[in-house]
């Protein structure tokens, strides 16, 4: 049953990120450009915020979005940038990460000290404070669509594109590849993974979703 219907974007809404402890929703369209930030409990459109061009040199981008663990700070990954947007003011930071490749997906790890950063070409982990890169995975062919951490922050799992529809898991620190899950057949569009660590889901643009 439809609780609650939000309207302020002109057009379809590309990614979702929800914080929680103050009650707020940012929203953002890969077509009108822009995120909008929500109160959830009135759905009161509260602010928009110019957000990342739709189109870099001809290539489609991804949006992602993600809040830092103590929700301070939001993420929003599109073209071959990273912005970090201040949650107390809604002003976009000037400390963005610029990467050579499309950015796909962006995720803290849950302890908010690392920032995985999903691109055409590799996973690139950085720490969230300095904006040091740390470490790259490498890994995929064809690109990584979807990231998630183990609550722990031990390990990193990531879905490939429609060339390596896989899921991989990688001891992040060192830079290990340790598993790999197969069966789906196209681009791995989400992950999930339970706070035991032991179930992954993956959600699949072949009309699947796996556990493992």
């Amino acid at each position: 049953q439809l609780s609650q219907t939000f309207e302020g974007h002109r057009k379809s809404i590309s990614a979702i990120a929800a914080l929680p402890s103050t009650q707020r929703m940012v929203t953002t369209s890969l077509k009108d450009k822009t995120l909008c930030l929500w109160e959830l409990t009135t759905k009161k459109l509260l602010k928009h915020l110019v957000g990342h061009p739709s189109v870099v040199s001809g290539l489609a981008v991804h949006i992602s979005l993600d809040f830092s663990a103590d929700g301070t700070t939001l993420a929003s990954a599109g073209d071959r940038t990273v912005k970090f947007w201040c949650t107390t003011a809604w002003k976009e930071n000037q400390d963005a990460i610029h990467l050579d490749a499309v950015v796909h997906c962006v995720r803290y790890s849950s302890s908010g000290e690392l920032l995985a950063i999903a691109t055409e070409n590799s996973i690139y982990i950085y720490n969230s404070a300095t904006r040091q890169r740390i470490k790259t995975l490498k890994g995929h062919s064809g690109g990584t669509f979807a990231l998630t951490w183990t609550l722990q922050g031990t390990y990193l799992l990531s879905g490939g594109g429609e060339r390596d529809p896989t899921v991989r898991v990688w001891e992040v620190l060192r830079g290990d590849e340790i598993d790999t899950f197969r069966g789906h057949t196209d681009k791995i569009s989400a992950i999930a993974v339970d706070d035991s660590s032991t179930i992954i889901t993956s959600a699949s643009s072949d009309g699947s979703v796996r556990l493992w």
